[in-house]
C-alpha cells in the first residue's frame, strides 16, 4: 500500500465536498489505477476517515471530516 496514494485520494475527496464522489470520479481525477484507488478507499475506510454511501448501484466516498464540521454548526 503506498500512502502517497491515500493522501491523493482523501484529498481529492477532502476538495469535493459533502457530495462525495464515485471511483469512477477518483480514477478520472487522481490519475490512479482502479486497484490503487479501491485499496485506498478500503485503507481509508477502515482508519474511518472517509465514509462510503450507497446511491442506487454507485457508491459514494465522502471526507469524514467534512461530516464532523457539518454536525457541529
Amino acid at each position: 500500500m503506498d500512502l502517497r496514494h491515500n493522501a491523493k485520494v482523501l484529498s481529492f475527496l477532502e476538495k469535493r465536498g459533502v457530495d462525495g464522489a464515485t471511483i469512477t470520479e477518483i480514477i478520472k481525477s487522481t490519475n490512479l489505477t482502479r486497484d490503487n484507488v479501491r485499496i485506498s478507499l478500503a485503507a481509508l475506510e477502515g482508519a474511518e476517515k472517509i465514509v462510503p454511501r450507497t446511491v442506487g448501484k454507485a457508491k459514494l466516498f465522502r471526507a469524514n471530516s467534512l461530516l464532523k464540521k457539518e454536525v457541529n454548526r
